[in-house]
């Protein structure tokens, strides 16, 4: 991340790196992990406020539809 740093100007503690859409774990080091050599990574930064990734619909608290009343 301090590479990238110093290419895009972003610091290491806004910045996500992507591979096919998947976040890649802060403290991975590129050079010992299983993507190949030629990879394409995207940049992004973490936004203020939100959701992490996931985490409530993982955790039960959306509901994907409203519960239906029963006919009487």
């Amino acid at each position: 991340q301090e590479r990238v740093a110093e290419l895009s100007g972003v610091p290491p503690e806004d910045q996500v790196l992507l591979h096919a859409g998947t976040p890649l774990d802060d403290e991975a080091v590129l050079g010992q992990s299983p993507l190949p050599e030629f990879a394409t990574l995207e940049l992004s930064t973490r936004l203020l406020g939100g959701k992490v990734h996931g985490s409530l619909a993982r955790a039960g608290k959306v509901r994907g539809q409203t519960p239906k009343v029963s006919a009487e």
